[in-house]
């Protein structure tokens, strides 16, 4: 008897391929998107540092050039968390547009395995009614030569 083939077999194996690398490009987009919220603590924990030495160094009285200086720092600092924040909210919504990719892989190869399963199924049963009108020939034709003899 021949053996069951799946006829887009070769589309559901690359679906599972595809998923597998999506799966794994997600994994890299949440270890960037880690990384991108430690730089941002990072900077957010120079700020406050920042703050309590400024306002240390107005208590202690310091020269206005020292101020200007360690104020336009503050404010190029904040200037940089607010692009890391921006990047941040982009590698969100690239992560989200890759979930949603996966999601869809996902959902065609569902599909593609529910038909394989149904397809799979008419096999055998056919299987088991060519099996079965064998199995009849062959009792039919043995009891027809035991008749005949």
């Amino acid at each position: 008897m021949k053996q069951f083939k799946f006829s887009m077999q070769k589309i559901l194996e690359y679906k599972t391929d595809l998923e597998e690398n999506e799966k794994v490009i997600l994994e890299q987009m949440h270890l960037l998107y880690e990384e991108l919220c430690s730089e941002l603590k990072d900077l957010q924990n120079e700020y406050k540092i920042l703050q309590l030495k400024n306002n240390q160094i107005c208590k202690d009285g310091a020269t206005i050039c020292e101020v200007k200086v360690l104020k336009d720092y503050i404010s190029d600092l904040m200037d940089r968390i607010g692009l890391q924040q921006e990047k941040i909210i982009k590698a969100e919504a690239e992560i989200d547009k890759q979930i949603a990719k996966i999601i869809k892989i996902s959902q065609d190869k569902t599909v593609m395995e529910k038909l394989k399963n149904k397809y799979q199924g008419a096999y055998r049963e056919q299987q088991k009614k060519e099996t079965e009108l064998f199995i009849d020939d062959f009792v039919n034709n043995t009891n027809h030569l035991k008749f005949s003899s």
